[in-house]
């Protein structure tokens, strides 16, 4: 892959990479009994911009999906690799909960809140042949993107909002039905992820004309905005998930203007790719710094003025990660291992 390519990828991870600390920090904000107005709304505005793993996954899927890699290697490297990850960074998280709680079934319990995505990365590795083979047809590979797009995010889609906004009744009860006809078919278990994955791949070469990109922009846009709109009237986080589509239409528009706009800045791009590279072992250990910051040392959102605080505290958090994920990457043979 070119330089360019890489670069604006390295620049993307560690975006998103901060991007992950900033809302996971910002977010007990809208806890604070004493939050004003302003930061409220500011912080449904920073909850609203749901892009950054799905980004992941689409990197992910635009340089496995290049390759040409056999099942063995799979299992033997990528798998393996994630599994040992999971399993080590679960048993960490156990011991910081156990320390903290003195409660062994209640840290066995505790599922730290961003490992879920672990389990994800398994699945589309285990996955990666056979979409390999299908993104080989470029007929069928637009097939299962349509597919995927519809059955993914448009049918949940409809059905949230048939149930925060259409009155019981006959148009309730036909709508409901047609969603029926698809939920029962189940196939969503074979889309979700995987469009984000093989669209990675898909977008990564494609070459997209001025007036292709702005509609792309504005649609993000528009999901972004009704996500906000969303989240203010219904005051939950049903309008926030991964699968819906005034979300997931966001990720291709943050994708798609790092791609055509960010080329990098010649003194900073060596420096990038070094965060690029820490940016998975960031995103192991970021939730267990910003655990210690809260309970030993107090600081977390509601420390001080929150608009200070927030963008404060993600900025240390993030250094500090950093540093934790270059130390634990030296440690001779399982540093590869866990991070």
């Amino acid at each position: 892959m070119e330089k360019k390519k890489i670069v604006y990828i390295e620049y993307l991870r560690v975006f998103a990479t901060f991007y992950v600390i900033l809302n996971h920090v910002a977010m007990p904000g809208l806890e604070l009994e004493n939050a004003s107005k302003a930061l409220r709304i500011s912080l449904y505005l920073l909850k609203s911009w749901r892009w950054p793993i799905g980004v992941f996954v689409m990197i992910t899927g635009m340089l496995l999906l290049k390759r040409d890699i056999d099942i063995k290697t799979i299992y033997g490297k990528y798998l393996k690799r994630i599994l040992i990850v999971y399993v080590t960074w679960r048993l960490i998280y156990f011991i910081y909960y156990f320390i903290l709680t003195g409660d062994v079934f209640t840290s066995i319990c505790s599922e730290p809140f961003h490992l879920w995505y672990l389990p994800v990365l398994m699945g589309l590795y285990a996955c990666t042949p056979l979409f390999r083979l299908l993104v080989q047809n470029e007929k069928v590979m637009k097939y299962y993107l349509v597919l995927s797009f519809v059955v993914a995010f448009g049918i949940p889609q409809l059905r949230l909002l048939l149930e925060d906004y259409v009155v019981m009744g006959r148009v309730y009860e036909a709508i409901s039905a047609f969603i029926e006809i698809f939920e029962s078919a189940q196939l969503d278990t074979v889309c979700g992820w995987g469009f984000f994955y093989v669209f990675g791949y898909y977008i990564s070469d494609m070459e997209i004309k001025k007036k292709q990109e702005y509609i792309i922009y504005l649609l993000g846009f528009l999901g972004f905005l009704l996500t906000f709109i969303f989240g203010l009237n219904t005051n939950n986080g049903s309008h926030y998930g991964s699968f819906l589509l005034n979300t997931a239409v966001q990720i291709p528009a943050v994708f798609i203007f790092f791609k055509k706009h960010v080329k990098g800045i010649k003194w900073l791009d060596k420096y990038i790719i070094i965060l690029g590279k820490l940016s998975f072992g960031v995103y192991l250990v970021h939730a267990l710094v910003m655990g210690i910051f809260a309970e030993c040392f107090g600081l977390y959102a509601g420390s001080g003025n929150p608009f200070i605080s927030i963008p404060a505290l993600s900025v240390m958090i993030f250094i500090i990660s950093s540093g934790l994920s270059f130390a634990i990457s030296k440690i001779p043979v399982i540093g590869k291992y866990l991070c």
